[in-house]
């Protein structure tokens, strides 16, 4: 009765078994709290204009890089 009434609750539903990470620290772990930092410290640093966008952006990859040993995009299907 619920579905019939709502069909769209099924789409939810599936997304929410299969296609949503709730939080980036299930694919970074116990570095999570330190990829946070140097995300933040990046974005704070282009809004106050220490650095440019792509200033800080290549700054972060770089960051990033260091702290995970991954190259490219995490791959998130093995988090789910």
């Amino acid at each position: 009765q619920v579905l019939a009434a709502n069909p769209y609750f099924s789409t939810v539903l599936d997304i929410l078994r299969n296609g949503l990470t709730w939080r980036p620290s299930a694919a970074t772990g116990k570095v999570y709290p330190d990829i946070s930092r140097v995300y933040y410290e990046s974005v704070h640093q282009v809004l106050t204009g220490q650095k440019t966008a792509p200033q800080a952006a290549a700054a972060l990859e770089r960051e990033l890089v260091q702290m995970t040993g991954l190259k490219g995009p995490v791959n998130t299907e093995s988090a789910r």
